[in-house]
This record gives C-alpha cells, sequence and structure tokens, in this order.
C-alpha cells in the first residue's frame, strides 16, 4: 500500500535522521523506490480523477522525511515546506473526493489526515501527533488503495 510504504520510509528516515545526527558524512539523499512504482501508475478506467492527482503528488512522498525531520529538529524550514505542501496536495484531492459519490469515508479520512497535519506543522510534533499522521495515511491509504489500485 502506497501509504503503508510512506510510514516505512518514515520509520527508515526517523532512524537514518538519529545516525545522521552522530555523524557528520554529508551523502546524498537516497530517491525513494516509491516515486519510481508512482510514476509508472496508471489508473484503471474506473478509477476516480482524485487517483492519478494522488499518484502526481509532489510532497505526499516526501512526507515520512520531513516527519522524521521535525521530531529531530522541530521547526525546521525545508520540512515546515514539505509539510505545508502535502496539506495542500491533499486538500486539492479532497475537492476531487469531494465530486464523486460514494465516497464520504474516504473524504472524512483524508480530512482528518489534513487536520493532523497542520497540528504537526503549527505545533510541537508530538509522539501523539506522530502516531495520528502514521494511522492517518494508513487509514487513507487503505481506503484509497480499495478504489485506485496502486502498484504494490
Amino acid at each position: 500500500m502506497l501509504f503503508r510504504r510512506l510510514r516505512d520510509l518514515g520509520l527508515l528516515f526517523l532512524l537514518l535522521a538519529g545516525i545522521a545526527a552522530c555523524t557528520h558524512a554529508e551523502t546524498p539523499p537516497a530517491t525513494p523506490l516509491i516515486d519510481v512504482a508512482v510514476k509508472a501508475y496508471t489508473p484503471p478506467s474506473t478509477a476516480p480523477r482524485f487517483c492519478a492527482g494522488l499518484a502526481e503528488s509532489s510532497q505526499l512522498s516526501h512526507l515520512p522525511e520531513a516527519i522524521g525531520t521535525l521530531i529531530a529538529e522541530p521547526g525546521e524550514v525545508e520540512a515546515t515546506l514539505v509539510l505545508t505542501g502535502a496539506i495542500t496536495e491533499l486538500e486539492g484531492l479532497l475537492d476531487d473526493i469531494r465530486e464523486g459519490p460514494g465516497f464520504v469515508a474516504l473524504d472524512r479520512s483524508a480530512d482528518a489526515l489534513v487536520t493532523t497535519l497542520r497540528d504537526a506543522r503549527d505545533g510541537r510534533l508530538t509522539e501523539t501527533v506522530r502516531i495520528a499522521i502514521t494511522d492517518g495515511l494508513d487509514d487513507v491509504g487503505r481506503r484509497v488503495q480499495a478504489v485506485c489500485d496502486f502498484p504494490t
């Protein structure tokens, strides 16, 4: 699942952020494999418009790294910008989700995730907020996967 992979990447980035804090070696960030899979995604003919929009998002795949960075360095500017970009992308997708009939549960789940991401951006990223983001990504991911059939 797309969002489960994002969560797993987030945990990996948390570990890497901790290691990076101990060493000062400059290494270029690895491109997550998820980016390749999502860029190759072609929505099924029955898929709603928000599936393609989600696959084309540029900030959501960077969300785990941003969350890890904000845990290690609260208020870090680039990570905060990624959170803001992810919120903006999700808000646009919410408009598309609301256009289609039958996506009430996905609408509520995505809306709750946007609210949680705002809490993370505007306040301190606590463990409770991090867990809420992870759970929100999982929930949205399950609901989206059922309709969009992203590559696994």
